[in-house]
């Protein structure tokens, strides 16, 4: 994706972002993922319904959800 086009889309997903929290309406998940094969995990916040990443921590841990969740 050329780096133009993942501006655009980043600027769409903020819009689609603030406008679900005035109505409400965010849907947020926490899941983990693989950074290295077996041996390194990261915690991703989302916004379920847009599918777009809010953030990342290094690990999976509670702290990292707490860190998400209360910075």
């Amino acid at each position: 994706m050329y780096y133009s086009i993942a501006q655009e889309k980043a600027a769409l997903h903020q819009k689609q972002i603030h406008e679900a929290l005035d109505k409400d309406e965010l849907v947020l998940s926490f899941d983990e993922v693989s950074v290295r094969k077996g041996h390194r995990y990261e915690t991703v916040l989302t916004e379920a319904k847009l599918g777009c990443i809010i953030g990342m921590h290094k690990d999976r841990d509670c702290d990292s959800t707490k860190n998400h969740l209360f910075p």
